[in-house]
């Protein structure tokens, strides 16, 4: 949430006056904004723009950066949408959650599309065989399933192929397929995570070398895993991001408080859709699918969840 009073603090807030040319950008794009004022020219007291950041992930810094021009024409806004949830049946709204650890550098590896040399554990035949990690995941449907995407590197390469076999568990549930690979390269594998396999609070990643016949020599890293998590009927706080369903499908989540509350359809980050026709009971949103299929990700938020 960008007002023209935080605006004032900026050097550049003299040459940003005509509020239908502002411009968003990132990374050379431009991304669409909400306007919130009057429709006169002038960006005025009491008015403010909204926009979607989703920072780009680096290796260098924690931080990224969006770019506001006054341009020529009118600039880029936000379209609308419908969130109508009528005739629709209950779908599994579901949370995203990246865990990482950068504990070992390892110089000759990348690991990853981001070209990191940092990784979380180490796992070698016959000593360094299994791990067991922690992580926490806030607000589960514990009857519901997930995914769990992993990234590993195979850093020895024998004659036999594959020469990589790993097992994984979560809360001590089995995941299938077990996974399989040859030689020294980077695995990214997507598992199906069954109902009733997670608990609200803590839960246990375990990975294994359960061994392959007539491989002695066998090595790799872990760098990074991600949980999609489906989301329980507590409050989610001030805002939240979810995924739906592949099929179309409405979705209920629990807010602290609708004050000022917005839904935003983001499947595409720099072109979300505002979404209407939408219901409300005491603090939870209702929101349906559009027609067409495909899952769609969103954001609700309401006052308190916004940055600004």
């Amino acid at each position: 949430k960008v007002s023209y009073r935080g605006l004032q603090k900026t050097p550049s807030a003299d040459s940003l006056a005509r509020a239908a040319r502002l411009e968003a950008g990132h990374g050379g794009n431009p991304v669409d904004i909400e306007w919130v004022g009057d429709s006169d020219s002038t960006f005025e007291t009491g008015e403010y723009f909204l926009f979607f950041a989703e920072p780009r992930p680096s290796k260098w810094t924690e931080t990224d950066y969006y770019v506001l021009t006054e341009e020529e024409s009118s600039g880029s806004r936000i379209a609308t949408g419908s969130g109508d949830p009528s005739g629709l049946s209950v779908g599994q709204a579901y949370a995203h959650k990246m865990f990482e650890q950068n504990n070992q550098y390892i110089s000759d590896i990348k690991a990853r599309s981001d070209g990191d040399h940092w990784y979380w554990d180490q796992f070698s035949k016959p000593d360094d065989t299994t791990g067991i990690y922690d992580f926490s995941l806030p607000n589960v449907n514990v009857l519901g399933p997930g995914f769990l995407d992993l990234w590993l590197v195979g850093y020895t390469d024998v004659l036999q192929n594959p020469d990589h076999l790993v097992a994984v568990d979560i809360n001590s549930t089995p995941l299938s397929p077990v996974i399989e690979w040859n030689g020294k390269q980077l695995v990214h594998v997507t598992l199906d995570i069954p109902a009733d396999t997670f608990e609200t609070g803590n839960n246990q990643l375990g990975i294994s070398l359960p061994g392959i016949p007539n491989v002695d020599v066998e090595g790799m890293w872990l760098d990074v895993f991600s949980i999609d998590y489906p989301l329980g009927s507590s409050s989610v706080g001030d805002s939240i991001i979810f995924t739906g369903n592949e099929t179309q499908h409405f979705y209920t989540i629990r807010l602290d408080n609708l004050t000022d509350f917005r839904v935003y359809d983001v499947t595409t980050p720099e072109n979300p859709l505002i979404l209407s026709d939408w219901d409300t009971s005491f603090n939870q949103v209702t929101v349906g699918d559009p027609t067409g299929g495909g899952k769609h990700r969103y954001i609700l938020s309401n006052q308190s969840g916004m940055i600004t």
